[in-house]
């Protein structure tokens, strides 16, 4: 079946998943200046994203490439890789940018996948497993140890490429940016824009440097609690936390968002406890796609509705009463800018299902704010849903290792 998603997405995306693009900036886009020296690239991340110090806050750009002929798109990145992330190593360039001359080596590197899918060649040399898996002849090991550093930055933009093939040539690729966006305004219809950074197209103009085309997302207040330990975060839980994982649960559903593991959202502290959650990591590259009937959203996690029964204990009130009164109308009007009409007509499934799945429901199951309480706590966690995102949160979190990351900071 993974196998087959992987043939079929590329399709998808070419036809009925492909964005709404263009390839003018439009004027009514924010524009945001900040100092040269206030950009900084983050390591750990899916994507190049740059965390940007401006407006006296801190931001969060990813840029939106332009499509262009997948040699020269490739070069290009390598080229920027060179200038602003390492300016030293020019036989490195040289090297690569020989290699990717070949047909067969460009097919190869294009195709490597990301570094945190085991099966991928991307993976695999990085892992030490050799340059072959990404398209490149044998190298010495000190090359091969620095272009780790460099699969860990392109493949984000490569795998990117791909997601962007139906987009015309000299179009901005935008297949990430409007799911963030819309993530961001859907949350916003059925009012839980509180758990959504605000997202939404802009300019950056580092100063002294071309102007930059993407997306910007506030910072996302809180903490992340991936990382630590199943009784830290045992010791923070509450029904306040349990309420805001069924919300962001539901919203998932909407959107057919598939990637909200704990280390995609912060955890928002108060007294010692979890009272909320925010998102910050809105665009599998399956959101607003074509399935979402079944309602699985993250991996190992049970899904949300099982033949049109809600396999969830309870759910939020006021969430509810909210996505009831939501009207297809209302989706257009706030989405048809940026979501192709296939995508609009299956969100549209989606909701309509939320909603009957909410006439299923007994109105035991549905909690106003104060009715959250460590015996609703006991019901979700009793094993009778399976893994919902709460009993995630709870317990062992499996992590990807990725040791060759490093810590950078650099200029776009």
């Amino acid at each position: 079946m993974k196998k087959l998603k992987k043939i079929l997405l590329p399709l998808a995306c070419r036809f009925l998943l492909k964005p709404k693009s263009f390839s003018e900036v439009p004027g009514t886009i924010r524009n945001i200046s900040c100092k040269k020296n206030a950009v900084h690239l983050l390591a750990n991340t899916s994507n190049n994203v740059y965390a940007i110090r401006a407006e006296e806050k801190t931001l969060f750009f990813r840029e939106c490439k332009r499509h262009d002929a997948l040699r020269d798109y490739v070069l290009g990145c390598v080229e920027i890789y060179y200038s602003n992330v390492v300016k030293d190593l020019h036989g490195d360039k040289e090297f690569l940018t020989s290699c990717l001359k070949n047909k067969s080596c460009l097919k190869k590197f294009s195709a490597m996948g990301m570094t945190n899918d085991r099966t991928s060649g991307a993976y695999r040399f990085c892992m030490g497993q050799g340059a072959e898996h990404i398209g490149l002849p044998s190298m010495d090991l000190n090359r091969e140890d620095r272009m780790k550093d460099l699969v860990q930055y392109i493949w984000g933009d490569v795998f990117s490429y791909g997601l962007n093939s139906g987009v015309k040539k000299g179009y901005f690729q935008t297949y990430n940016a409007v799911r963030c966006i819309a993530t961001y305004r859907v949350a916003k219809l059925i009012g839980l824009e509180h758990m959504i950074p605000k997202t939404e197209y802009a300019v950056l103009r580092p100063e002294g440097m071309s102007p930059l085309f993407g997306i910007v997302m506030e910072e996302a207040p809180g903490v992340c609690m991936e990382r630590t330990s199943c009784e830290d975060r045992i010791s923070v839980s509450s029904p306040e936390l349990q309420r805001a994982l069924n919300r962001l649960n539901v919203l998932d559903a909407l959107n057919l968002e598939k990637d909200h593991r704990p280390g995609n959202y912060h955890v928002i502290l108060t007294d010692g406890k979890a009272r909320d959650v925010v998102a910050f990591d809105n665009d599998s590259p399956n959101s607003f796609g074509m399935g979402g009937l079944s309602f699985s959203t993250y991996m190992g996690c049970s899904p949300w509705s099982i033949d049109g029964k809600l396999n969830r204990p309870y759910v939020d009130k006021a969430l509810a009463d909210r996505i009831i009164a939501l009207q297809e109308s209302q989706l257009d009007e706030e989405l048809r800018d940026i979501l192709s009409c296939f995508q609009l007509s299956f969100l549209k499934k989606r909701l309509n299902e939320i909603k009957k799945v909410f006439s299923n429901a007994p109105s035991s199951a549905f909690l106003n704010e104060e009715q959250w309480t460590e015996a609703t706590v006991e019901k979700e966690l009793s094993g009778a849903y399976g893994t919902t995102y709460l009993k995630q949160f709870l317990g062992e979190q499996k992590l990807m290792e990725q040791p060759w990351i490093k810590e950078r900071a650099c200029q776009p």
